[in-house]
């Protein structure tokens, strides 16, 4: 039997929604098949139709996370990032991450893919050197962990805060952040 693509990739969406779903309430490790199938509107044979097991469902909704992150930063900088580190940059990645925070939140949460830092260093930080330019050096992993960390996690707590910063002020902190680091940040600005 031919299935139709639209149908096809629409089932596959549905599976990938309803696990989002699903993480905002149980760790990936509690949520089964037919749980998962069920709330999808689907069952069982159908799941198995598309994914291996639920990891391979999280493995593709992470991946679908990346490219879509990937696309919004090659949409806004065709030709490559300005040649100084500057705000429309980092004004991009919190405009992708004020879209898709809520599922960035919980794969970077209690109920998400403890693996996904490992993620975004090993396929998102070098598209960002690649498009910013930067040149890799020996001390090229630990710059990138380190300041992969500390964007993520001040992601997370803006989130968790409810957005209390503007969109701007957190650009710019991130800006401040990364340009000088958190005991610069600290020593220099008054972020009252």
């Amino acid at each position: 039997m031919n299935k139709q693509p639209e149908i096809t990739a629409r089932t596959r969406e549905t599976f990938i929604e309803a696990l989002w779903i699903m993480l905002k309430k149980h760790p990936v490790n509690k949520i089964t098949i037919g749980e998962l199938a069920k709330t999808a509107g689907y069952n069982r044979g159908t799941f198995y139709e598309y994914f291996s097991d639920i990891y391979d469902v999280m493995h593709q909704a992470e991946n679908e996370l990346v490219e879509a992150f990937q696309t919004h930063m090659l949409e806004r900088f065709p030709n490559g990032a300005p040649q100084t580190m500057d705000n429309e940059m980092l004004s991009s990645a919190v405009e992708f991450f004020d879209r898709y925070g809520d599922k960035l939140t919980i794969l970077i949460g209690e109920n998400g893919d403890p693996s996904f830092f490992d993620t975004l260093n090993s396929q998102l930080f070098p598209f960002l050197n690649k498009l910013t330019g930067i040149k890799y050096n020996r001390f090229s992993g630990y710059i990138t962990a380190y300041t992969s960390s500390a964007v993520v996690n001040v992601f997370r707590e803006w989130i968790k805060n409810g957005k209390d910063l503007k969109k701007e002020e957190l650009v710019e902190l991130l800006f401040v952040l990364i340009g000088r680091g958190a005991m610069g940040v600290a020593e220099s600005l008054d972020l009252n």
